[in-house]
Parts: C-alpha cells; structure tokens; sequence
C-alpha cells in the first residue's frame, strides 16, 4: 500500500509538471498587459471563474493603476477581459491581502479597492458580465489607511465592512462600516483604545442580529510577545456583547478567518508565533474550534513539519465543502528562504481538513512547468465548481513580471482526478526541494537533499511512464549523492526522496540526454 501511495504521489507530480491540457486539472497563467497584469480574488458563478486584480494598459503612454476583470471558463480558457478606470485617473489597486470578491443575493459581485492619491477605499460592483453597476468611495480621513477585512451582505441590500485603521498616532484599532444597499453609511464605529492596537481580521453571521468578529489585540503589534488574539460579539448596530482575548494562549497571536458551524460554535484559523530567526519572526498557521460560548475547544498547527513558516502572509481564504469539510487557501515558504531568494519555494498551498482538524490533503504550487518564478506565488481565493473540483487563483511572478494566475485540482487534491483513489488521497507534504546539477546531463547528477535522522531512506529515480527504474539506499545523516545516468535512455525522470515511505522532498525533473 505504501508503494502504491509513492506512485500515486508520483504521478500526480508529473502530471503536474507536464501540464497535459486535456486532463481536468490545470495551472495556467494570464498576461495581456507586459507591466502588471495579476489576480487578487476570484469566485466561481456557473461554472465560471470570475478573477479581480490589478493592471496597467500599456497601449497607453501615461495610464493610472487599473482594476482587471477576466473570465475563465472551467477548462481554463480565457472568455473575456477588461479594466474598469477611474474617471479621475486615480490609481487603483485591488489586494489579496485583506477583502475578498463577494457574491450577493442580487447576482452581483463587490469587491474593496484602494484609491491612491484621494486616500480612501472604495467598493466596486459589477454583474457576471463583468459590467461595473456602482462604485461607492469612503475616505479615511485622518487616518494613514483602512484596510477592509471583510464585507457581509445585510439583509436590507446593503453591507456591514469591518476591517482595521491605521491612526494618527501608528495604532490599528478595529472598525465596522454599515453601508445601506445605495453605499451611504449608515454608522461607522472603532473598537478598541486608541492607545492600543486592536485589529478585526473577520467578520461572520450568526443571525440577523448576532456577529461574531475575529482578530488580534495587545499594547503594540510589532511586540509579538504581547499580542494575543480576539473575538467580538456583536449585534446588528455593532454594539458589542461579549468580548474574548486569549491571553492564557500567549502564542495565539490572531484570529484570521471563521465560519459559523452547525453546533453553533465556530471553526477558523488562524497564527501562532514560534519566535525568531534569521529571517525574522517565525509564524505558524493553525486551525481551531470555538463553541458557542467562546471557549476554545481545540487548536492543531497545521503545516508539514512544526519549524516550518507555512502561509509566511497568511491564509487569504476559507470555505466549507460539500462533504462538510473545509478549505483553505494561502501561501507558503520555509523559514530558511527571504523573499529575495530561492523564489520557487513561494508558491500557493491548498489545505483541506476535517470538522475535528485533522487533515486530509494539501499541497502547493507555484510557475507551470517549463517556466521558473522570480517572485511570490499566492492562492488570493479559492472556490468550487458544480464537479467539486477546486480552483484557486492569486498572484504570479514570472521573470520579475507579474501575472494572473489559477490552478484547477480535483476535489481530492488532484491535478488529474483519474490518478486519485476513489477516496479522500492525502498528498504528502514535501519540505523541502532536491538541488540537481547540472540538468540536463549526460554521464552523473549530483542531488542534494535534506538531512534526517531518520532510517530507510531512499533515492528513487522513476521514467516519464511511472516506472521506478533506479532505487538507492541513503545511509542516515547523508545529504548529496552522486546518481550515475550512463546505462539510461534519453528522456525524462523523476527524482525523489523517500524516508518512511513518505516522499520527504519534492520531486524534480532531470532530463538525460546525449
């Protein structure tokens, strides 16, 4: 069963890396403008991905900052694009960061934006044709900036926004924006004291009259040490009932995202600080459990290994499946790795688990193969289509150009559901990637690996049809190898690492040729 598992895994990876489009997955990119040109949220309505971003039309000379619309169908082909500009030339930008694409009752969709040059944020509304029905904008006054978190439909038509402020005095303190459906506000309320910093990451319906906002408070932000994570009850005028602050938690830093459950507690994520090291602070995603009287139930690290900073940003978005479980969507990269190096470790990562926390599948990507990034990659959004296949889209960067990016898996995780077992698979996690040079080659490879103190380790070498062809014992503690390709055929191979039988880093592709 193990080596049926490796296989499968193995598969899988290749798939990935051949990118054969007439399989139902797919990892594509979307440039149409040579300047930036990326996706920060995206939706699925009728088996359409529609994805918001940001880009310049560089068929002008001088052209602001503008919000990008593109269409996809479910096979990954592009169905229409436009930008919306500002009628005053400002500069637009939307962010993966903070907000979401939100559907609403009527069949529309709206989205934050960030108006530069008039210091406000501003909501944009647009149909499934991409058409912009209205356009409302708040400024931030005295503030440095607003950040919109969140935007729940009320029953009226209008919106409740929560999200955070940066102050005069370099604090974030929490606010609510309620809206009514023509974009006047209604009331606009802080949470917090001003001398402190409190932050809503969330904002989530119980009912009608009861929300519940998750997020971060403490005496300063930057003092991760002093920093704990938050819950506000509120009801429909945002008056709050029920405050909670994690301080018998000390490294619970921040409620990211949450969702009502059918016990009527709640179920979200969100990051744990380990401490410090070279590259600076060291945070671990987790997934935790609320009942309905605020108390926390349970909460698991998630990620492959414990010293790993998986989502070094963050999880940007959370949904529950059909099979009552649920999905997260984010981005990734090991602690040894700054942001200006080693850029093919930054990459998306899909995380799916069970009511209980446990996990059932994950994985991450980044560039398409045959194309090597030079920045970050990030999952901004995920949704589902009518099959239960998963689409994520987000950011790419792709020889320091940015890019619209999406990646479509099967509902377990696969990029081709045809090499899934007919039940839940769980693609190991891989930590770390295998050094090969050179590649090509003709005589030798060296491959570097990771170290472990662990037994049965192995270096295995499959064909491009699957077949395990070469098969080495690692002796522990050993991190390179030298592999002999003398007595193999021209083509490409797999190489991976096996320690337990689990691959333990991530296959690459090496072509041999003469």
């Amino acid at each position: 069963m193990a080596a049926k598992t490796i296989f499968l895994t193995l598969l899988v990876a290749l798939t990935f890396a051949t990118n054969v489009r007439s399989q139902p997955g797919f990892n594509q990119i979307y440039s149409q403008y040579s300047v930036i040109d990326n996706f920060s949220y995206s939706a699925v309505v009728n088996d359409t991905i529609i994805c918001v971003g940001s880009a310049y039309d560089t068929t002008l000379m001088s052209s602001p900052l503008q919000i990008l619309l593109v269409k996809i169908d479910s096979n990954g082909n592009k169905i229409q694009s436009r930008l919306y500009r500002d009628s005053l030339d400002a500069y637009l930008s939307a962010d993966f960061y903070s907000g979401d694409l939100v559907a609403t009752s009527t069949g529309h969709f709206i989205f934050p934006v960030a108006v530069f040059g008039r210091s406000s944020i501003g909501l944009v509304k647009i149909d499934r044709n991409m058409n912009v029905v209205s356009r409302f904008e708040y400024p931030v006054g005295s503030n440095f900036n607003e950040f919109y978190n969140q935007i729940l439909e009320m029953p009226d038509g209008g919106f409740m926004i929560a999200g955070a402020a940066q102050r005069p005095n370099y604090k974030q303190d929490g606010f609510i924006r309620r809206v009514d459906k023509l974009g006047n506000v209604l009331w606009f309320k802080y949470y917090g004291n001003y001398s402190t910093d409190e932050n809503f990451f969330n904002l989530t319906k119980i009912n009608d009259n009861r929300y519940l906002a998750g997020g971060g408070a403490g005496p300063d932000m930057t003092d991760l040490n002093n920093m704990f994570a938050g819950l506000w009850l509120l009801d429909s005028n945002g008056v709050v009932i029920q405050k909670w602050v994690g301080t018998q938690y000390p490294d619970l830093l921040v409620i990211v995202g949450l969702l009502s459950t059918p016990d009527g507690g709640f179920i979200g994520h969100g990051r744990r600080y380990l401490g410090e090291n070279t590259w600076g602070s060291k945070l671990q995603c987790c997934v935790l459990k609320f009942n309905a009287n605020l108390q926390l139930q349970w909460m698991k690290n998630i990620g492959p290994y414990g010293t790993e900073n998986i989502g070094h940003v963050g999880i940007f978005d959370m949904l529950q499946t059909p099979d009552g479980n649920y999905l997260l969507s984010g981005q990734r990269r090991p602690y040894d790795s700054p942001s200006t190096v080693n850029s093919d470790d930054w990459g998306g990562w899909l995380y799916k688990f069970s009511p209980e926390g446990d996990s059932i599948w994950a994985r991450a990507d980044n560039a398409p193969a045959g194309l090597k990034p030079s920045g970050a990659f990030a999952y901004g959004g995920v949704s589902l289509l009518s099959s239960g296949s998963v689409v994520a889209a987000g950011p790419g960067d792709i020889n320091n150009t940015q890019v619209g990016w999406v990646v479509k898996v099967s509902a377990d995780g696969c990029l081709d559901s045809a090499l899934c077992l007919a039940t839940a698979v769980h693609t190991p996690e891989v930590e770390k990637t295998l050094e090969i040079a050179p590649n090509p080659a003709n005589e030798q490879v060296h491959i570097t690996f990771p170290a472990y103190a662990q037994e049965h380790a192995r270096l295995c070498l499959y064909n491009a049809l699957g077949v395990l062809v070469q098969e080495l014992v690692i002796p522990e503690g050993e991190t390179s190898h030298t592999l002999a390709l003398q007595h193999l055929p021209p083509g490409w191979y797999m190489v991976c690492w096996v320690v337990n039988t689990q691959v333990r880093a991530r296959a690459r592709l090496v072509h041999v040729g003469r």
